[in-house]
């Protein structure tokens, strides 16, 4: 199986903050997919190049959420629980 596809949610980092997830009109389960660029407290950056929305790739559990304050604020990994989203893979 692979690597879920990132969606808006309550929450998505360590420190409680929620994916302000940006894909105009794609949504996974009724939740808007997220974007690399899209903020969770910090930006979030896509660690895969090949799939895109609007010519933007695609966030995945486990991108990078830039470091945007003392701890627990600090950088850290996109979650995506499957309580949000359980349906949408990348990779095999």
């Amino acid at each position: 199986m692979g690597i879920l596809i990132a969606v808006a949610g309550n929450p998505n980092t360590s420190c409680g903050h929620t994916l302000e997830a940006s894909a105009p009109k794609v949504y996974i389960e009724g939740k808007l997919v997220g974007l690399n660029g899209d903020p969770s407290g910090g930006s979030v950056s896509a660690s895969q190049l090949t799939v895109k929305s609007g010519g933007k790739e695609v966030l995945l559990e486990g991108d990078e959420v830039a470091g945007h304050g003392d701890a627990p604020h600090t950088p850290q990994n996109l979650s995506t629980p499957t309580s949000l989203q359980s349906t949408v893979f990348i990779g095999e």
